[in-house]
């Protein structure tokens, strides 16, 4: 697998250049009928490679990774309006003979499980999936709090467990624009410049891949989080650097609001989520480079959550020296409380 770094530097490849072309599924959280979902699409066939949607149906943000089932048909429009009220809980655009644009009436992650399962072998679309891709969503996901919630985000993990590689793309630009008022003729718009950075990343990833040799493009446990920053006329979104999820992230604190309501704001500085305990910790937080630089933040993650060695050994040897020590022996002879201090390197906060 190569290096992050080198990883970046293909971006300035061309398509034609590309040798190795993948089988993608794509989903999003903002729902099948988004006008980033079809430029995503639009701009991945370009560049050659065979990309299955399942889509939710509706606007299905911030569930991270739950896994929800439809329990009945529909009983709305979805996304734009795209779809009609009875319509099955699963299904392809109506009115559009192509069996590779697909919703289904679930989350995110249920929305993947399901092309994985059932779409991509019924169909024989995409039956060897190489890589699951999520968003573009309409809005940035940021930082460790936002993983956890973030539906774009919980369909990048979930395909992770599942063996997949997977790349979860989101973007400050969070204007919601519908597939129906989507201009594809518009390089400018921002739907079809998100489009053409996640093509050309999922190219990069691809570049030099031997399928024939089961060459994964992602290491297994792996995916990236991919943030674009504000796209406008003078911010394209390049260059691309490598980031950490920690480093300047938010999490939540309660406020209230004029009619006396509990609501949530940021809390900036938290230790919890900004002490780096693994990982290259020189490397900046995606939170500051995507909100402040125009640059993308790409961050590598692992749903392997087991914390590093020298953390779990000092926790280890403090249960050891103090309370298993005290449910043990006779009260009051248990030995005094130990620092949990890891082995082997020191946490750094930011």
């Amino acid at each position: 697998m190569k290096s992050i770094a080198a990883l970046l530097s293909c971006l300035a490849l061309t398509a034609a250049s590309i040798q190795a072309h993948l089988n993608v599924v794509l989903t999003n959280d903002d729902g099948f009928g988004s006008a980033n979902i079809r430029a995503v699409y639009n701009e991945l066939k370009k560049q050659n490679h065979n990309v299955l949607i399942v889509g939710p149906a509706d606007q299905q943000s911030a569930k991270g990774g739950t896994t929800v089932w439809p329990t009945s048909n529909l009983t709305s429009g979805g996304r734009g309006n795209l779809l009609t009220a009875g319509l099955p809980y699963a299904g392809t655009e109506p009115g559009v003979d192509n069996p590779a644009i697909t919703y289904f009436n679930g989350t995110p992650a249920a929305c993947v499980f399901y092309a994985l399962d059932v779409v991509a072998p019924v169909t024989k679309q995409n039956q060897s999936v190489d890589l699951v891709v999520s968003g573009v969503n309409e809005g940035s996901n940021l930082g460790p709090l936002v993983y956890t919630l973030s539906g774009t985000l919980g369909a990048a993990y979930v395909a992770v467990g599942r063996g997949i590689p997977a790349v979860a793309v989101s973007g400050q630009n969070s204007t919601k624009v519908d597939y129906k008022d989507w201009d594809p003729e518009d390089e400018s718009a921002v739907a079809n410049v998100q489009g053409r950075l996640t093509a050309d990343l999922v190219s990069a990833l691809a570049y030099g891949r031997d399928k024939t040799k089961g060459e994964r493009v992602l290491p297994p446990a792996l995916g990236l989080n991919v943030n674009f920053p504000q796209i406008n006329s003078t911010c394209t979104g390049l260059p691309m650097i490598q980031t950490r999820m920690t480093g300047s992230a938010l999490t939540d604190k309660v406020v209230f609001t004029a009619a006396g309501f509990p609501w949530s704001s940021d809390l900036p500085g938290s230790i919890g989520i900004n002490t780096c305990v693994s990982g290259d910790c020189s490397l900046p937080g995606e939170t500051l480079v995507a909100t402040t630089t125009c640059q993308t933040a790409v961050t590598v993650f692992s749903v392997d959550y087991d914390a590093p060695q020298g953390y779990t050994e000092s926790v280890k040897e403090h249960l050891e020296y103090t309370v298993l020590d005290k449910m043990n022996t006779a009260p009051g002879s248990y030995k005094k409380k130990r620092e949990w201090t890891p082995r082997g390197r020191s946490a750094r906060a930011e």
